[in-house]
């Protein structure tokens, strides 16, 4: 029997789809996802581990690519590709001609996009502590930022690469630059042998390593150990930071646990609200659909 809207002599629509690696998939299967009970985990790598596992074939984080078309990777590709980013970047600080020293951290800068959140997964699975550097702060706020919380290497989007080698030179302790898209392709950068600091681009790391399922398992980290460092607007002076633990993390993403099935990510990153709500706690842990939407 024909649908009542077909009845009426409106035009039948087709059930939407959505791509979720690259294989069209109803929208309607959204209406079925539901968080499940997970078991208690003993720090972040652990639960995210496990989450990336259970919901494996649900789409995970959604984003617009060049063309135009909206796309969609799941859980099991976020995971793979998160993880081998991990181990490829560790190569490259340990190998690397520049001296990275153990103790730094990781700024992450740029937009909000797939490649952000992979990045900030990425150094989870590594065991670094990241910091998200906002777009919005000039050079001296930058160079403060990048010396006071001890930076030793910097994700960045391309359009925010010449400030961040701009504070990079200024400061002199940041050791690897990674351009942070999957637009650019794989060769390294080429850059004078008296610039202190190796630049790559994402592409080159993540073709640069085995497949996930050859991984080691998740690091075990202190549950005190930092897990990241989040700072104020700087609206007032120079940005304040505060240091949030594995321990505080995990409890505050399971205090939000199962609270959103869809979820837009559009607020700077480098601050509380998007990461920690939509990023970490129904993005992942929750098998909450995020879609990003960067500026």
């Amino acid at each position: 029997m024909e649908p009542e809207s077909a009845q009426r002599g409106f035009p039948r629509v087709e059930s939407p789809s959505l791509l979720v690696d690259g294989t069209p998939r109803l929208l309607s299967e959204l209406d079925s996802y539901r968080p499940l009970k997970l078991s208690p985990a003993s720090g972040l790598a652990q639960a995210f581990d496990e989450a990336c596992r259970v919901y494996y074939d649900r789409p995970c984080l959604g984003w617009r690519h060049p063309n135009g078309e909206f796309a969609f990777v799941s859980y099991a590709r976020f995971h793979s590709d998160s993880r081998r980013l991990a181990q490829a970047f560790q190569r490259t600080l340990r190998e690397g001609e520049k001296t990275w020293r153990e103790g730094e951290n990781v700024g992450i800068c740029g937009h909000n996009c797939y490649e952000w959140f992979l990045c900030d997964f990425a150094c989870l699975w590594a065991g670094l502590c990241t910091v998200p550097l906002s777009d919005q702060w000039d050079a001296s706020v930058m160079q403060h930022v990048l010396s006071h919380a001890h930076v030793g290497a910097v994700f960045t989007t391309p359009a925010h690469e010449d400030s961040i080698r701009t504070a990079a030179l200024a400061i002199g302790s940041v050791s690897h630059i990674v351009t942070m898209s999957l637009e650019i392709s794989a060769g390294a950068q080429a850059e004078p042998s008296s610039v202190p600091f190796t630049c790559v681009s994402l592409t080159a790391l993540l073709q640069s390593e085995e497949r996930a399922a050859a991984l080691p398992a998740c690091p075990l980290r202190s549950p005190d150990a930092p897990h990241t460092i989040l700072h104020s607007s700087g609206t007032t002076g120079m940005p304040k930071g505060i240091v949030y633990s594995d321990r505080l993390w995990l409890s505050n993403m399971v205090t939000y646990e199962g609270t959103l099935q869809i979820g837009f990510s559009y607020m700077p990153l480098a601050y509380i609200t998007d990461r920690c709500v939509y990023f970490l706690n129904s993005s992942v842990y929750s098998s909450c659909t995020v879609h990003t939407l960067g500026h």
